[in-house]
């Protein structure tokens, strides 16, 4: 008879308050946990490395048989004849990134010399 009047007066802790205790904790944890996950899940992924554009065969636009020009000085390819797409790269030039297996490209250092040789 005790154990009604506790009870009926809110005072009796059974089974019934402590899983909504639990529950309480649980939520609680649970508010702490969500808000960095969906921030996480928000970031913005780290960026991709720029691709490297394919290698080109040297035999393709004909720098393999321009190799002996490297180290000459550039007005070396006014006596060159070459047939198709030609770049010639200064120091501080832009250059733009497309690949044309095509073209020869040839890289002048800051001497005026061929430094390099090369299809794209």
């Amino acid at each position: 008879m005790a154990g009604r009047v506790a009870e009926s007066a809110g005072e009796f802790n059974g089974p019934e308050h402590l899983c909504d205790g639990a529950r309480q904790v649980r939520l609680g944890i649970m508010r702490y946990l969500i808000l960095p996950l969906l921030l996480a899940a928000c970031a913005a992924a780290p960026p991709r490395p720029a691709p490297s554009p394919p290698a080109a065969d040297q035999g393709t636009c004909g720098a393999a048989e321009r190799q002996r020009l490297v180290g000459a000085p550039a007005t070396a390819l006014e006596r060159e004849l070459i047939l198709g797409q030609v770049r010639v790269i200064r120091p501080g030039d832009a250059v733009t990134m497309d690949f044309s297996p095509q073209r020869i490209n040839f890289e002048i250092d800051a001497m005026g010399r061929i430094a390099r040789i090369y299809c794209g």
